[in-house]
This record gives structure tokens, sequence and C-alpha cells, in this order.
């Protein structure tokens, strides 16, 4: 029975199989490609998303070190503040101790020569 169809015939449907077989994997082709070209453009937009959040980020992280910045020369500003007001405090009293010291000696020393005259008017 197959002896009786022409090679033309055999070449034919040999030629209709694999055209179909061809035409599937073109099918197949053409979907891996759609789905390549679908994954390409999703990882181009997740590296722009990326690039856009890392940006918003490092906008973040600088307000941040800005701040802390500014609170870190306040606190500065304020130690030296103190620092200074404490220093004031310290030279002021060492002023008064002085003072106090060198007006105890005039009066130990006033006394000392009022209780001599009083000794030496006595006799």
């Amino acid at each position: 029975m197959c002896h009786n169809r022409a090679p033309t015939d055999i070449y034919l449907a040999e030629k209709e199989k694999i055209e179909k077989v061809v035409d599937e994997f073109r099918a197949k082709m053409i979907a891996l490609e759609t789905s390549l070209d679908t994954i390409k453009s999703q990882k181009d937009s997740a590296k722009i998303k990326f690039n856009e959040l890392s940006l918003k980020l490092d906008a973040v992280i600088n307000r941040q070190i800005e701040s802390l910045e500014k609170k870190r020369q306040s606190l500065k500003v304020q130690l030296q503040e103190v620092a200074w007001v404490q220093k004031n405090r310290h030279e002021t009293q060492e002023v008064f101790c002085l003072i106090f010291q060198q007006n105890k000696n005039k009066r130990t020393g006033f006394e000392k020569r009022k209780r001599v005259r009083c000794f030496s008017s006595q006799t």
C-alpha cells in the first residue's frame, strides 16, 4: 500500500509535517521572545525603581545627618556656654577667696598691732 504512493506524495507529506513542526517552533520562539522582552522590560523598570528609591533613601539619610549635625553643633555651643559659666564662677570664687584672705590678713595684722599698743601703753 505504501508502494502505491508516489515519491512526490511522500515528499509532500513529510514536507507538510516538517512545516507544521517549524511553525510550532516559530510560535514557541515568538512566545519566548515576547517573554524575554517582558522580563527585560521588568528588569529595566526594577532598575529605575531601585535607583529612584536609592535617591530617596540617600535624601532621607542626608536630612538625618544634617539634623544630627545641627544638634551636635547646638550641644557643642551649650557645652561651651556651661564651661564658660563654670570657669567664670570658679575665677570669681578665687577672687573672693583672695580678697577674703587679704582682708583676714589685714585684720589679723591690725589686731596684733592693737594688742601690742595695748600692752605697751599699759607699761
